[in-house]
């Protein structure tokens, strides 16, 4: 390989929105970020990959929590609202199942009790709602009206919870009998009273954690009430709080951005809780923290910033442990709060939020293999902002003079002249995947409902809705198109690859199914349809003869940088691009499934996007600017108090 020409873009326009709550689901095998533009992301948590995101409701309702519960064997996740709504998300078309009022004001904290019957939320107004949950509804029962604003709430057993509000008050009620069973008064170690952020139950110990705005961290029994232990873990408030698997760590963070561990003692179990001592206490990140879990020796952390990080637990002695390894270096994944799409006549298209913003790839220097400096910016053209919800999914149509896009009520068709005007399409209903055939004219819908709509541009009418292709129903991940405008081939949930035809709709074929698969896409003659797994496996499915084939590299690709994407060249069939968030490769394979030659980098940092531009010697990288981020963040809150 000669030399490449690379266009760079810094990504310092769109930012990501604040995380407000991290939450392990009750099997423990992934967890929710939400964040504060209503978004969901839910990751698997041994291998921390994302596994899908739900886009949310319009970006002013604002998330402020979120929780799970367990209904005749599904796991159900509730989310609160800052404008008073409590909502269900549906895993299978990744929108809201029903949203109901808490009558009471915003909602600063909700829980579920583990067998699925109740959930609480914690109000604005003084109160705390309790809900009856049903398989398809939440039936607001009883208010509950206590002293002062109600700020975080906790299931201990399935009928009993507690509830912290802005007065120093703890109260313990039975969510059946609606009746108080006792009542904490937190001292003040301030002139005003402590406010009670956080609430934490042991799952099989009966001990509560408490986090409060005087940095300290308190154990309480659950079953009476009485104190157990209290640790000053911070010099500002308490905002989350996490427990190990085993339950013998307690983690805590909050405004001061820093990550305390307390253990149990050998005997704790028999001395009811008090065998907790202090441990140690490390810088996590630069910024307030709000949300906090522990799984599998790994801390995952997230706050204001928008970044989620992970932090290992090493013990240096014998039952001595600590949290190793700075925030900069433990970072899991640049958040995929924008998405970005390349047109073929090289116009970028970044979507965040209700947003479109479009751009122009600009120039390049030409580089060297050895040296690849990054000296350009692309020019923003144009933005769309959309009315509705947040965004899912876009993509140009012809000439780039059109966007279609969706949100999770329906999808809209924007044209660009002076300004951007929405057209008036027959109802497709929301999309998760949408591309457009060029040479057809094709708009394909990769519906919620795992069906497919073929939508024709011109004639403004359904060419073809492909329903029963599968009895499998699952959520549909990706469209590839191939570059003759004959077939498109879909991935879904499960890992199956299905085609279908353009020219005689009646036709259909499964392909193949593979597990853990990140991305489809054609080669530039259509041969060939290559298959990624998010752990490097590469296969080569021949669309003649239907065979499929791995592909063998004489290099290792990095396994402690997660692979994010991949695309084959539009000139050049056996050309491919490789990119994780700090890794850029391009490959080369021959007719036996061998690599030709190698390009790699690790230059490039936090990268989010690349792709191949028009010719094959150009690329599209863009990376997260990290730095400028943070540098434009507003300061710490305990900073701006403490001076530190």
């Amino acid at each position: 390989m000669e030399e490449l020409i690379v266009h760079v873009f810094r990504n310092n326009v769109i930012t990501p929105s604040p995380i407000k709550i991290i939450q392990l689901s009750p099997s423990r095998n992934t967890f929710a970020v939400g964040r504060e533009s209503s978004e969901i992301e839910i990751y698997d948590s041994k291998t921390l990959i994302k596994l899908f995101e739900i886009k949310g409701l319009k970006e002013e309702v604002g998330l402020t929590t979120i929780c799970w519960t367990i209904s005749e064997g599904k796991e159900r996740l509730f989310s609160g609202m800052l404008n008073g709504f409590v909502c269900e998300w549906d895993f299978s078309t990744l929108a809201s199942k029903f949203i109901e009022p808490s009558s009471s004001g915003a909602v600063w904290s909700i829980a579920a009790n583990k067998t699925g019957t109740f959930l609480v939320a914690a109000c604005h107004n003084q109160c705390v709602r309790i809900f009856d949950i049903t398989d398809d509804h939440l039936y607001s029962s009883k208010a509950l009206e206590l002293e002062g604003r109600i700020l975080a709430v906790e299931f201990i057993s399935d009928d009993n919870f507690i509830a912290g509000t802005n007065t120093g008050l703890i109260f313990k009620f039975n969510a059946q009998t609606k009746q108080q069973l006792y009542r904490i008064n937190l001292p003040s170690r301030l002139p005003t009273p402590v406010y009670v952020w956080c609430l934490k139950a042991l799952r099989n110990k009966p001990i509560f954690v408490a986090g409060t705005s005087d940095g300290f961290t308190s154990l309480w029994d659950a079953n009476n009430g009485t104190f157990l232990q209290s640790f000053r873990s911070h010099i500002a408030p308490v905002l989350c709080i996490a427990i190990s698997d085993d339950e013998n760590f307690i983690y805590s963070s909050g405004f001061d951005s820093t990550i305390a561990m307390i253990q149990a003692t050998p005997n704790s179990s028999q001395t009811s809780g008090y065998g907790w001592i202090w441990n140690s206490k490390s810088r996590a990140q630069n910024h307030d923290i709000y949300g906090l879990i522990a799984i599998n020796n790994l801390v995952i952390a997230g706050g204001i910033s928008g970044l989620i990080f992970k932090h290992s637990i090493k013990s240096t002695k014998e039952k001595s442990f600590s949290i190793s390894g700075s925030a900069i270096n433990n970072l899991l994944l640049v958040p995929s709060k924008c998405s970005f799409s390349l047109s073929k006549k090289n116009i970028l298209f970044c979507q965040h939020d209700r947003v479109i913003s479009i751009f122009s790839t600009g120039f390049a220097d030409r580089v060297g293999e050895e040296n690849l400096k990054i000296k350009t910016y692309p020019k923003q053209l144009q933005s769309l902002k959309h009315t509705g919800r947040n965004l899912i999914c876009h993509t140009s149509l012809t000439s780039e003079k059109s966007i279609a896009c969706s949100d999770s009520k329906n999808t809209y068709i924007y044209c660009k002249d002076k300004f951007m005007r929405q057209l008036r399409i027959p109802e497709l209903g929301p999309s998760n995947v949408l591309k457009f055939e060029p040479i057809k004219g094709y708009l394909i819908l990769a519906k919620l409902d795992a069906s497919i709509l073929v939508f024709d541009i011109k004639s403004a009418r359904i060419v073809k809705e492909f329903t029963d292709y599968t009895e499998n129903i699952s959520r549909i991940e990706e469209v590839a198109l191939s570059n003759d405008g004959n077939s498109f081939s879909i991935l879904n949930a499960n890992g199956e690859i299905y085609m279908f035809s353009l020219n005689n709709f009646e036709e259909y074929s499964y392909l193949v199914s593979i597990n853990n698969v990140l991305s489809i896409s054609y080669n530039s003659n259509n041969t060939q349809l290559f298959i990624v797994t998010k752990n490097y496996y590469v296969y080569s499915y021949e669309m003649q003869t239907h065979k499929l084939n791995q592909i063998q590299f004489d290099f290792k690709f990095p396994t402690n940088s997660q692979l994010i994407g991949f695309n084959c060249c539009p000139s050049n069939p056996n050309l491919m691009l490789f990119y994780s968030l700090s890794f850029l490769a391009l490959v080369s394979i021959d007719e036996n499934y061998e690599n030709g030659y190698v390009k790699s980098t690790n230059q490039y940092k936090m990268i989010q996007f690349a792709s191949f531009l028009s010719n094959e010697s150009d690329i599209l990288v863009i990376e997260f600017n990290f730095v400028e981020h943070i540098q434009q963040l507003a300061p710490p809150l305990f900073r701006a108090k403490f001076s530190t």
